[in-house]
Order: structure tokens, then C-alpha cells, then sequence
């Protein structure tokens, strides 16, 4: 549900998914956060959804296995 590659070349398209995507999960994990103080990604890829739930959340821990999809992770914040 959370890879989303079929967006081609249309980018903001595909930040987009990623800002309903984070909040399909934070309207579906409310009632079971008692406070937003720290969230986890694992496979974070770019940033698609890391990034928006960092609005919600104090910190944001994106763990993806590849060194390159990071350091893009990195220049995207």
C-alpha cells in the first residue's frame, strides 16, 4: 500500500499521495497515541510519508536499507 511508484515524472502528484498517505495513518493510530512525541518509518525511501508525519510528530526516525535513498531522504527535508 505504502510503495508508490507509479506517479512517472508528475512529482507533486507523488508528494501529494504522500500527505494523504500520512494522514490515512495518523487518523487511523489516534486512538492508540497517547502523545506524538516520536514516530518510526521503517523503508522511508525519500521521504513520502517521513516527511509529512514529521508536522505531527517531535522527531521522526527514517530507516530505509539503502544508503542512497537517505542521503535523497536527507536533501528532501
Amino acid at each position: 500500500m505504502y510503495i508508490s511508484t507509479g506517479f512517472g515524472k508528475d512529482e507533486k502528484a507523488f508528494w501529494k499521495s504522500g500527505e494523504k498517505t500520512a494522514q490515512l495513518i495518523l487518523d487511523r493510530a489516534r486512538p492508540f497515541i497517547s502523545h506524538f512525541g516520536r514516530a518510526l518509518d521503517f523503508g522511508a525511501g525519500i521521504g513520502r510519508i517521513a516527511i509529512p508525519m514529521s508536522r505531527a510528530f517531535k522527531e521522526v526516525r527514517a530507516i530505509d536499507i539503502s544508503s542512497r535513498m537517505l542521503e535523497l531522504l536527507k536533501t528532501n527535508c
